[in-house]
C-alpha cells in the first residue's frame, strides 16, 4: 500500500505496524453510538425508537418546569390563559401554555413530550424498565412500537452448520485476536494483481490536516477495521479462485456462498467509508459538506477522491445548506441519544410574546353579521365550541365598544371531524398584507430522490398553539347562543395567520437544517426525508425532539414516524422507488364525482360551486402530468360569467362544450394518472425561430424553413414563434417516441405558454399549445422550452428570411381540377410540393418538412404510385428517365417549350392526347401572397398530361 503523504493513519508505518498501533489504541475506543453502528446498526436505531416511548412514559409521570408538583390542582383562574382584559404584564410563556393546553386535553388528545432540562434526555434513558411497563397503552405508543419493530434485531434462521465448524464460530466470535495472532492471519492474504481498485482509502492530507485528534484517532480505528473487512474479502477471493481452478467437482454451491461472503464484505467495507466521512463530515464548512454524499472513485487511494479541488466544488455546487464559511465542532451535529437538539433564538419562543395583528386602520363594524345553520349543526357547534373552550382556544367575555364581531360556519375534515371557522372575511380587509413565500408540494417533489425514505409530521392544533395579544382579541369574536366569545389564538380563517405560523416555524427548520435534515413544512404537515432508512430515523427523532421541546403536539394518528419509500403528504401520494407522485385515490375519486355531476347537471350551477371545481383542478396539477391542457376553456367560462354577474358568484353560469368535454376528460383520467418528479436527460434538441414572412428550425445541423401562407401570416408574432416550434418538432420529430426533446427558442412568451400547457390569455395560443401536446401524448414524448438570445439563434433565423419563392409556386387548383377530369386520372400523391403549395394531402418535400410523407421524391419508388408532378425545370430529364427505368405512371406539368431537349421523348411517354394550357396572370398562384403574379408569367405555356414508362 502506497504510504506517502499524510493520510487516515496519520503515519508512514507499514501495514503490519498500523496493526499494532490500531492494538495500542484499542482501549481508547470510539464514541459508544458510532462503535454500536458499526457493530449491529438495526440494534442502535431500535435503541433510538425506543426512546420514544420513554417520552411518552416521562410525559405522564414527571412533573414540567415551573409546575407545581402533581398532588396540587391549579385553579381554573390560574389554567385560564389571561382573560380579556389582560395586558402587557402576562408573563406566562408560550411553552408552559402549549404544554399546559396539552395537559387539559381529553384522554385521546395524546401528547408527546420531553424533559424541560437541559439533561432531561439523560434522566429520562436512565428510567428503570419496571417504570415503563406501568405505562398506559396508547395510539403513540402503538405507532412507535411499529418504529421499534421496524428496526429490531430479530433474524431469520437457517439450516445448522457441521458443529465443530460451530464451535470455532462461538469461540472466535465477539473475542478479540491480540495482535501477533491478528497479524500474522492478515499477513496471509494480499491484494490480487489484478484488483487495483481493493485499497483501503486514505484521508486527503488537506482534509486530515483540518481534523482534531479525536477524529483522527476514530478515523484510525475505522481504517484498520476496514483494512480487516478488505484482508476477509482477499480471503474469500483466493479461495473462490481454487475452487474455479479445481477441474472434476462440483462447486457452484461453494461458489455461490463465497461470492456472497465478498458482496456482503464489500458492502460493510462501502458502509465504513461513509461512516469515516460522516465522522468527518462536522470539521468541514457547511457548504463543502456535500463532498460527504459523493459516490467513492473506484481507482483512487484517497477517501475524498484524487481531485479534491473539482470535488470541492461539485460539493458546494450541490450543498442545499448556509452559504456560510463558518466551521463547527464535530459535537454540532453528531446525534447524541443524551443531546437534544438546539434552537439557538429559543428565547423568541419561551418569553410570552403574543402575536399582535396588524392593521391598516382601526377595524370598525356599524351592523353584526347574519349566520344560518342547518338543524344538525347546532349540536356540532356546540361540542366544537365546548372542546375550544376547554382547550383555552376561546372564552367568554363581556363587550366592548371596539370589538368586531364575525360569523361562524363548519368545515369537515377527513377524519369525519368538524374543524370551527371564523368569518373574518370584512375584518381582512383591514389586516395588512406581507408577501412571503410558504412551502409547497412542488417544494417538497423537488427534494425526492431515487430510492429516498420518507416521513410526515401532523402538528396537532398549530394555529391553536399561538397565542394572539390580549388587546387584538377582541377583533376576533363571534356570537354564540348569546354569549360573546372570542379568540386567544390564531384562529383559522385569519389572513396573515399563514404567514405568522410559518415565520415562527422557520427558526426550528433552519436548525434542522444546519443538522443536515431534509425537511419541509406547510403550515402544519411537515416532511422528513433522509437518502437512507437510518438517516431518515435520526431526521424523525430530531424534528420530534425539537418541536416538542418548544411546545407543539405531534399528532399520533395522523403522522407516519416510520420511514418509508412511499409516502402520503398534501393529499399526495409520493414513491421515491418509482419516482412518480399523484392524487390519493380519495381525492382522485372525489374530484372524479364532482367534475361528473357539474358536468352532467339539469340545471345551471352557481358560480361559485363552479369556482370551487377549478379549485380542485388546478390544486392537483402537481400528481396529474398533463391536467393543465384540460381546464381553461371551464375557467374562461367562468370568468365571463362573474363579468357578467358583475362578481356576484352566487349567480347562475351555463357551460360550453368546450368546458363539458374538459369535465369529461378529468372524468375518465384523474384516477390513472401521475406526475413523473424527474425526467430522463434531453436526447435531442431543436431550435425554431421566425419571422413575419416564414418560420425556420435546425437539429443537429440540418437546417429548414419555410414561408407562411396569407391567413397564418396575420397573426401575432407570439401564436407564430408557437407555429414554428410546431412545425420544426413535425419536420424532425414525427418518427420519435418515448423520449425527451428539448426546443430552444428567442420568444420569451412562446417559452411559458408551452412549458405551462396553455395560457388564459390568448384563445389562439392556448388552442396552438393543445396542439402541440396533445399531438405528442400519445408518442409519451416530453418536452422542455427554453429560452436562446435571439443572437445565438442564427440558423433558425436564417432559414425564417430565406425567400424560396420558387420552389413556392402552385397550378391554379380549380384549373387543375377541371383538367384531371378531362384526363380521367386520380393521383393520390405530389412528388414535388412544400407544406403550403400541396395539392394532394399525401406530398414528398425536397427538404425537411412537416407534413411530408418523405423527402426527396428521387429516392423513393414511384412504380406503384399514382402521383403528381410539377417539378423545378431543371429536373424534368431526371424525372422522365425514372418514369421510364421504374415504369411509373402519373400526371405531370411540363413547360410547352419545343426548344427542349426532353420536349420529344416526354411526347412518346404519353397515353393519351394532353391538355395545352395558355400562360395567364392567373396560371400561377403563390401561397404566401395570392396577389403576387409569377415574374415570367407570359412565358409560361404548360402541357398537363398523363406519362407512362409502360409504352
Amino acid at each position: 500500500m502506497d504510504q506517502e503523504g499524510s493520510h487516515g493513519l496519520a503515519s508512514t508505518e507499514a501495514p503490519d505496524q498500523a496493526i499494532t498501533e490500531a492494538s495500542r489504541i484499542q482501549p481508547e475506543a470510539p464514541k459508544p453510538d458510532i462503535q454500536e453502528a458499526l457493530a449491529n446498526i438495526d440494534t442502535t436505531m431500535g435503541k433510538m425508537a425506543d426512546l420514544f416511548e420513554i417520552l411518552i412514559a416521562e410525559k405522564a409521570n414527571k412533573p414540567l418546569q415551573g409546575e407545581r408538583p402533581t398532588g396540587k390542582k391549579q385553579t381554573a383562574a390560574e389554567r385560564e390563559d389571561d382573560a380579556a382584559g389582560g395586558d402587557e404584564s402576562e408573563t406566562s410563556s408560550f411553552r408552559s401554555r402549549g404544554k399546559r393546553q396539552r395537559r387539559e386535553q381529553s384522554p385521546d388528545d395524546i401528547s408527546i413530550h420531553a424533559g424541560e432540562s437541559e439533561d432531561g434526555l439523560a434522566q429520562l434513558l436512565g428510567s428503570s424498565e419496571k417504570e415503563r411497563e406501568n405505562e398506559p397503552d396508547t395510539e403513540a405508543e402503538h405507532l412507535l412500537n411499529d418504529l421499534a419493530k421496524g428496526l429490531s434485531d430479530d433474524e431469520s434462521i437457517g439450516p445448522n452448520i457441521s458443529q465443530k465448524l460451530a464451535d470455532i464460530a462461538l469461540k472466535r466470535w465477539g473475542k478479540q485476536l491480540n495482535p501477533e495472532k491478528l497479524k500474522s492471519i492478515l499477513e496471509k492474504y494480499t491484494r490480487p494483481e489484478n484488483c487495483p481498485g481493493m485499497t483501503c482509502k486514505k484521508v486527503n492530507p488537506e482534509i486530515w490536516q483540518l481534523l482534531g485528534s479525536k477524529s483522527k484517532r476514530t478515523d484510525i480505528q475505522l481504517y484498520n477495521l476496514q483494512q480487516s473487512v478488505l484482508k476477509a474479502t482477499f480471503a474469500a477471493l483466493q479461495t473462490t479462485n481454487m475452487l474455479v481452478e479445481t477441474p472434476n467437482r462440483d462447486n457452484s454451491q461453494l461458489l455461490a456462498s463465497l461470492v456472497d461472503t465478498v458482496a456482503i464484505l464489500a458492502h460493510t467495507h462501502t458502509n465504513l467509508s461513509l461512516v469515516r466521512k460522516e465522522q468527518i463530515k462536522p470539521a468541514l464548512k457547511q457548504e463543502y459538506s456535500a463532498i460527504c454524499s459523493l459516490e467513492d472513485q473506484p481507482n483512487s487511494k484517497l477517501l475524498f477522491g484524487n481531485n479534491l479541488a473539482k470535488n470541492l466544488k461539485d460539493a458546494k455546487e450541490a450543498s442545499s445548506l448556509s452559504s456560510s464559511m463558518k466551521s463547527y465542532p464535530p459535537e454540532q451535529y453528531n446525534y447524541s441519544a443524551n443531546k437534544k437538539p438546539a434552537l439557538k433564538n429559543k428565547q423568541d419562543f419561551s418569553q410570552g410574546q403574543r402575536v399582535v395583528i396588524e392593521c391598516t386602520e382601526t377595524p370598525v363594524q356599524l351592523n353584526l353579521p347574519g349566520q344560518k345553520f342547518h338543524p344538525h349543526e347546532y349540536q356540532i357547534l356546540d361540542a366544537e365550541i365546548s372542546k375550544l373552550v376547554g382547550k383555552g382556544v376561546v372564552n367568554k367575555v363581556q363587550p366592548e365598544t371596539t370589538q368586531f364581531i364575525s360569523s361562524i360556519f363548519l368545515r369537515p375534515k377527513p377524519d369525519g371531524s368538524h374543524r370551527l371557522i371564523l368569518n373574518l372575511k370584512k375584518f381582512n380587509e383591514t389586516v395588512v398584507y406581507h408577501h412571503f413565500k410558504m412551502d409547497s408540494i412542488y417544494d417538497i417533489t423537488k427534494l425526492v430522490t431515487k430510492d429516498c425514505f420518507m416521513a410526515y409530521f401532523d402538528l396537532k392544533d398549530a394555529y391553536y398553539s399561538i397565542p394572539i395579544k390580549a388587546s387584538d382579541r377582541k377583533y376576533l369574536r363571534f356570537i354564540w347562543k348569546e354569549e360573546i366569545y372570542q379568540f386567544t389564538c390564531l384562529p383559522n380563517g385569519l389572513s396573515c395567520a399563514p404567514r405568522v405560523f410559518t415565520k415562527i416555524l422557520k427558526p426550528a427548520l433552519a436548525t434542522l437544517h444546519s443538522m443536515g435534515h431534509i425537511s419541509v413544512a406547510h403550515i402544519d404537515d411537515c416532511y422528513l426525508q433522509g437518502q437512507t432508512y437510518d438517516k431518515c430515523v435520526v431526521n424523525v427523532l430530531d424534528t420530534f425532539m425539537l418541536l416538542d421541546n418548544l411546545g407543539f403536539v405531534i399528532h399520533p394518528i395522523k403522522s407516519i414516524l416510520k420511514p418509508s419509500q412511499q409516502i402520503i403528504t398534501l393529499g399526495f401520494l409520493i414513491n421515491s422507488l418509482s419516482m412518480t407522485i399523484r392524487l390519493t385515490s380519495d381525492k382522485a375519486i372525489d374530484l372524479k364525482k364532482a367534475c361528473k355531476a357539474l358536468r352532467t347537471a339539469s340545471k345551471p350551477q352557481t358560480i361559485r360551486e363552479v369556482a370551487r371545481i377549478i379549485g380542485k383542478i388546478v390544486a392537483s396539477f402537481p400528481g396529474v402530468m398533463y391536467g393543465p391542457l384540460y381546464y381553461r376553456e371551464l375557467d374562461k367560462d367562468k370568468t365571463q360569467a362573474l363579468k357578467e354577474a358583475k362578481g356576484d358568484f352566487d349567480a347562475t353560469m351555463a357551460l360550453s362544450q368546450g368546458a363539458k368535454t374538459e369535465l369529461h376528460w378529468w372524468e375518465y383520467h384523474v384516477e390513472n394518472s401521475f406526475q413523473k418528479l424527474t425526467h430522463e436527460e434531453q436526447q435531442h434538441k431543436i431550435t425554431t425561430d421566425v419571422s413575419l414572412s416564414g418560420w425556420g428550425a435546425e437539429y443537429q445541423d440540418i437546417s429548414t424553413g419555410g414561408m407562411w401562407t396569407k391567413s397564418e401570416a396575420t397573426n401575432h408574432i407570439n401564436y407564430l414563434e408557437m407555429l414554428a416550434i410546431f412545425l420544426g418538432l413535425k419536420t424532425f420529430a414525427k418518427n420519435l417516441n418515448n423520449t425527451h426533446i428539448g426546443i430552444m427558442c428567442d420568444n420569451t412568451t412562446a417559452v411559458n405558454v408551452i412549458n405551462h400547457m396553455g395560457t388564459s390569455h390568448s384563445d389562439i395560443c392556448n388552442i396552438m399549445a393543445k396542439q402541440i401536446w396533445e399531438w405528442y401524448i400519445d408518442k409519451n414524448i416530453w418536452l422542455t422550452v427554453a429560452h436562446i438570445p435571439g443572437k445565438q439563434n442564427f440558423v433558425a433565423d436564417y432559414e425564417s428570411k430565406r425567400h424560396q419563392r420558387e420552389s413556392e409556386w402552385m397550378l391554379n387548383k380549380a384549373l387543375l381540377s377541371d383538367t384531371l377530369i378531362k384526363l380521367n386520372f386520380s393521383p393520390e400523391i405530389d412528388l414535388f410540393a412544400t407544406r403550403i403549395n400541396k395539392q394532394f394531402p399525401k406530398y414528398v418535400a425536397y427538404r425537411p418538412d412537416p407534413n411530408s410523407c418523405a423527402i426527396d421524391a428521387f429516392t423513393l419508388s414511384w412504380a406503384n404510385l399514382k402521383f403528381y408532378a410539377f417539378p423545378p425545370f431543371s429536373v424534368i430529364g431526371a424525372m422522365l428517365a425514372k418514369i421510364q427505368k421504374e415504369r411509373g405512371q402519373g400526371i405531370c406539368v411540363l413547360p410547352n417549350w419545343p426548344t427542349q431537349s426532353c420536349y420529344a421523348k416526354a411526347f412518346h411517354m404519353m397515353t393519351q392526347e394532353p391538355v395545352y394550357i395558355k400562360a395567364s396572370k392567373s396560371l400561377l398562384n403563390l401561397p404566401s401572397h395570392p396577389q403576387e403574379v409569377h415574374p415570367i408569367w407570359q412565358k409560361m405555356n404548360l402541357i398537363i398530361c398523363l406519362l407512362s414508362g409502360r409504352n
